[in-house]
């Protein structure tokens, strides 16, 4: 994914989500271009895998609980 693409969908209006542990899609998309390793989905679950050599940086440890190596995105 290119960092215009990134800088693009960040800057469109996003969808208005209230649910619980929602994770707004702009910043779903940029952990996922800067630090993912994959997405799963299972069921209504989708979880963004971090890569090992980001999972111990800060921007990415304030959204992944301890012991995890992914965030549950919805």
């Amino acid at each position: 994914m290119s960092v215009d693409t990134v800088q693009r969908a960040l800057l469109m209006p996003g969808q208005r989500f209230e649910g619980a542990g929602a994770v707004d899609p702009r910043v779903a998309l940029f952990l996922a271009a800067e630090f993912g390793e994959r997405i799963e989905a299972d069921g209504d679950e989708l979880r963004l895998w971090i890569a090992p050599r980001w999972r111990d940086d800060p921007l990415v440890r304030v959204f992944l609980s301890p012991g995890e190596e992914s965030i549950r995105l919805g």
